[in-house]
């Protein structure tokens, strides 16, 4: 459909997010052993970060000369929020925590990056955090 709007393509554990109706909506999955372990119902998200070597990256871009990319469509609607981050936020950060944030500043979204950055930073800041944030302020033109 011409008319998607938005392509995702992922590899690695940097994420995208969807806020929708005010609600966080995780757009990807995780290619780490923790995700593959919460994927496979082994362990609960909580116990795969405190598994030790869960932070391995089972699929990543640069490792292997072909490398497979997980890709979906979505048609961004008015209203939606859209957030694409590194692992250094999302290590740091709970999805209630970003959701909270997210939501009290919608308006804003400079402040809100601002903010999710500085909360992963106050929390620690071990790793690079990276935040992009995309509003939908109307549809899109046909």
């Amino acid at each position: 459909d011409p008319k998607v709007g938005l392509a995702v393509g992922h590899v690695g554990d940097s994420r995208c997010y969807r806020l929708k109706e005010g609600s966080l909506e995780r757009l990807t999955a995780d290619h780490s052993l923790a995700g593959e372990l919460t994927r496979s119902k082994l362990l609960t998200e909580q116990e795969a970060r405190l598994h030790a070597g869960s932070n391995v990256i089972l699929r990543a871009l640069g490792i292997e000369d072909e490398v497979a990319v997980d890709a979906a469509l979505f048609r961004p609607e008015p209203g939606e929020c859209y957030l694409i981050c590194s692992d250094g936020l999302t290590d740091l950060l709970r999805d209630y925590e970003i959701e909270r944030i997210l939501n009290a500043n919608i308006g804003d979204l400079q402040a809100a990056t601002d903010l999710l950055v500085g909360e992963a930073n106050k929390n620690g800041g071990h790793d690079n955090v990276t935040v992009a944030l995309i509003r939908v302020d109307r549809p899109h033109a046909s």
